[in-house]
């Protein structure tokens, strides 16, 4: 819109801020951002919504390890409801169920994939995705960085960065919506985005 004030450029790519810290121009929905490097958040509620209400996931990155954040993701998303499958190169069982090595092994289709891997890993991550027919990621904190982001748009697939699923799957308790409380009051949960 014309009433926008654009002041600061993005670290990223250049474009254009408003100044109330808003999306960079090219923040559309699915958008992309990059807490993890110190980019604004730029992810929109609509690819949020989207991504959550999807009742097919899959997580890869799950982990036997209950320590790990891949086990308590994909332990608390069934918790939830969701229907979850496991994906790890390395196989065995999360949570008594059998864990998948890639997307290509997975017995059906899902609406969405979770991505928590290290950064080094997930671009390769995003690229099965892609081929696996998979439109939808989530590149769960510490996943995203710069070249996942750059293989998410290559692929035209919509993206969620740098945000935490369990602060959005619903139902949300415990530490996580508190976690969301507070950053409604920051602003820094993901907004609608402006055409």
């Amino acid at each position: 819109g014309g009433n926008e004030q654009r002041t600061r450029s993005c670290e990223r790519c250049g474009g254009l801020q408003d100044g109330n810290g808003g999306a960079p121009a090219h923040a559309v929905p699915g958008g992309y951002g990059e807490p993890g490097e110190g980019v604004s958040r730029v992810t929109s509620r609509a690819a949020v919504d989207a991504f959550i209400a999807g009742r097919t996931l899959a997580v890869a990155g799950a982990s036997a390890d209950p320590r790990k954040f891949g086990n308590l993701a994909y332990r608390e998303l069934k918790k939830k409801g969701y229907r979850v499958l496991a994906v790890n190169p390395r196989g065995g069982k999360v949570d008594g169920d059998p864990v998948y090595r890639s997307l290509a092994e997975l017995p059906l289709p899902v609406d969405g994939l979770l991505i928590v891997v290290p950064r080094r890993v997930a671009p390769e991550v995003v690229r099965e995705a892609a081929v696996a027919g998979i439109r939808r990621v989530w590149l769960q904190q510490g996943a995203d960085s710069t070249a996942a982001l750059e293989a998410c748009r290559e692929a035209g697939l919509e993206c969620v960065s740098g945000e935490c699923i369990l602060m959005f799957a619903p139902p949300v308790r415990s530490v996580h919506a508190l976690h969301r409380l507070v950053w409604g009051w920051l602003g820094r949960l993901p907004r609608e985005t402006r055409e």
